[in-house]
């Protein structure tokens, strides 16, 4: 509403990327990118779905979701978060369209790389200490903090905490304050890589 002809532009681009490839199927892989993913798969005549990584909550489903912006499907990452949405999106998405699907790897597929395992620990100077990683951006909604709290908490002096990312535009100020944070808990136990 804001920018209505960037956003107009936006989804007539995207539409025609998804047009020229043929595309089947719009997966829209935050919930907060949903309201455009469901303009493109209307446009495509293709069925859209939605995978959620936090917390639904205040009517943010009513206002996304409802009528006829109704997903043909919705992804959880976990029960928990499923049932943490529960208040939100029932009554909204119909149930018989909630999915259950664990955000994993199959690790038949995609196996480690002992080579790339050992240069990146030489590299950051971890040995064979035990490692708690994480990549992701740095901005509030991260949660971060529970992470660094809860490895202040493990006796382990060999533990480290590694964390690839950087700050997001608007969220730099969070970022610095975030890992001055994560300093104090964890001290020469956090590692970041940027």
């Amino acid at each position: 509403k804001r920018r209505p002809l960037q956003f107009l532009m936006s989804v007539a681009r995207a539409w025609w990327i998804g047009r020229r490839h043929r595309v089947e199927l719009v997966h829209c892989n935050e919930h907060d990118i949903y309201p455009i993913g469901q303009y493109i798969a209307r446009l495509l005549r293709v069925p859209v779905v939605i995978s959620v990584h936090f917390t639904m909550r205040d009517g943010y489903s009513r206002w996304a979701f409802g009528g006829d912006r109704c997903p043909d499907r919705i992804f959880f990452i976990s029960r928990g978060s499923q049932e943490a949405c529960r208040p939100d999106v029932e009554g909204v998405i119909p149930e018989d369209r909630w999915r259950l699907l664990y955000n994993g790897l199959d690790m038949a597929k995609f196996t480690p790389d002992a080579g790339l395992r050992a240069s990146f620990r030489a590299e950051h100077g971890l040995g064979d200490r035990p490692v708690i990683g994480v990549a992701c951006a740095l901005r509030p909604r991260k949660q971060l903090e529970h992470l660094f709290e809860a490895a202040a908490r493990v006796s382990n002096p060999d533990l480290r905490v590694v964390v690839a990312g950087g700050a997001v535009k608007g969220d730099e100020a969070y970022a610095e304050q975030l890992l001055a944070r994560g300093r104090a808990l964890l001290g020469p136990r956090l590692v970041t890589v940027g």
